[in-house]
């Protein structure tokens, strides 16, 4: 995120659109869903740093929140009221 934080301050785009690009470049090749993405990395990237993934994905969506679209937080949290549930 840090290098992130640099880089999107060069090329003047959003953390959410570079993560979506590369997901749907990256997932028409494997064929999995977005969310099973995110999840296996922050499952391997939270015990590491023992903390929850709405956490990581509150405290992220706090910061970047006037940067996103209003289609990418709908996204977003659809995805998260399904995680929810489960």
């Amino acid at each position: 995120m840090e290098y992130l934080a640099v880089y999107l301050t060069e090329v003047q785009v959003t953390a959410i659109d570079i993560i979506m690009e590369y997901l749907e470049v990256y997932l028409t090749e494997v064929r999995v869903t977005a969310i099973d993405i995110i999840m296996e990395y922050l499952a391997v990237y939270l015990t590491e740093l023992r903390v929850t993934a709405i956490d990581i994905i509150m405290e992220y969506l706090a910061v970047h929140l006037t940067e996103l679209r209003v289609t990418d937080i709908d996204i977003i949290m659809e995805y998260l009221a399904v995680y929810l549930t489960e």
